[in-house]
């Protein structure tokens, strides 16, 4: 069995397992896996005759996917340190928020054109960024700004360090250079959802032209 990585038409991330099924890390995902443990699970010990059919079986219910490209080694071994299963159970609800907050970013003010800031995202499909439009489409999105990015190497630590809502480790990291005068609030992130936080936090209020091109995210390790 060998891994690899590659990229589809929408330069979204995959994992290539055995040559022939893809993985794609987004919404979807966790259900595939216990869709998959449902089919093999600890039967597979006492039924190896039986496992490639079940195999066979799993692979062809999959959708079809169009022409992969290659991912060059060193960004791909930051996907493969290591086999991903997903959660070991099914994941919990995201905690209910208060209504009110203690000190959640308390300041605001604009930014200046060059300044860079970073989004950490759990799947490798946006629906915060549109990067052929070069814009932040979706008022109240959260990053961090670029004095973070050292304090950050994992997806799993951008969860515990912005108290992100959801468990699954955020590995793709967004670079944003909002336009001059783009509104921002920023502040220490505040514990939520389980979360310690700790991080220095930004949110944009509103939709934002980003100044150039926005960067392809940089995938980041899960540890």
């Amino acid at each position: 069995m060998a891994t690899q990585v590659a990229v589809d038409d929408s330069s979204n991330a995959l994992v290539i397992a055995s040559g022939r099924i893809a993985i794609k890390y987004d919404e979807h995902v966790q259900g595939e896996l216990t869709m998959f443990r449902e089919f093999f699970g600890r039967e597979a010990l006492y039924d190896p005759d039986g496992y490639a059919g079940r195999m066979e079986s799993w692979a062809r219910r999959l959708p079809k996917i169009k022409t992969l490209t290659p991912v060059a080694p060193e960004p791909a071994w930051s996907v493969l340190a290591f086999i991903h299963l997903g959660p070991r159970v099914p994941l919990p609800g995201v905690p209910y928020r208060p209504s009110y907050t203690h000190g959640h970013l308390p300041f605001h003010g604009v930014c200046g054109g060059s300044d860079k800031y970073y989004r950490y995202e759990q799947f490798a499909t946006s629906k915060r960024i549109d990067r052929s439009t070069n814009c932040v489409i979706a008022k109240d999105t959260y990053g961090a700004p670029e004095s973070e990015r050292d304090f950050t190497p994992t997806g799993l630590s951008a969860v515990g360090r912005f108290a992100l809502p959801l468990l699954l480790p955020a590995c793709w990291r967004y670079e944003l250079t909002p336009v001059s005068n783009t509104a921002i609030y920023y502040g220490a992130s505040v514990p939520l959802y389980g979360q310690s936080g700790g991080a220095v936090e930004v949110m944009f209020p509103s939709p934002f032209k980003n100044n150039g091109p926005i960067p392809a995210p940089t995938v980041l390790p899960i540890l």
